[in-house]
């Protein structure tokens, strides 16, 4: 990758830092939500007076289930990775340090 691209994929996500998981999970649920509402407007109340779901209210209900579950999941590997990183820098700068002796 050149030098500018990857300049500005840093700034990219230093400003939009949001993990690809986060980000699938986030257009999920605004396609989700946008079914949903559509579904429920387009088939109103049932004829027969009861509460039943249309094929369609139940796949937006789905992808909306999908976006949340996509969002979280993201969210825990973000932190897992951050979590692993972290660790990782603690061990290298702990190996940095001078071994004192007990004689000195």
């Amino acid at each position: 990758m050149t030098a500018p691209m990857q300049t500005i994929r840093q700034a990219w996500r230093a400003r939009f830092g949001l993990p690809l998981l986060v980000r699938v999970g986030a257009i999920a649920l605004v396609v989700g939500l946008g079914l949903d509402v559509g579904a429920h407007l387009i088939a109103g109340p049932a004829a027969d007076g009861h509460l039943h779901f249309s094929p369609a209210e139940h796949l937006g209900h789905l992808v909306v289930v999908a976006g949340m579950a996509l969002v979280w999941a993201g969210v825990v590997v973000d932190g897992a990775r951050h979590h692993r990183f972290a660790g990782r820098d603690r061990r290298q700068q702990k190996e940095r340090q001078p071994c004192h002796s007990a004689n000195s």
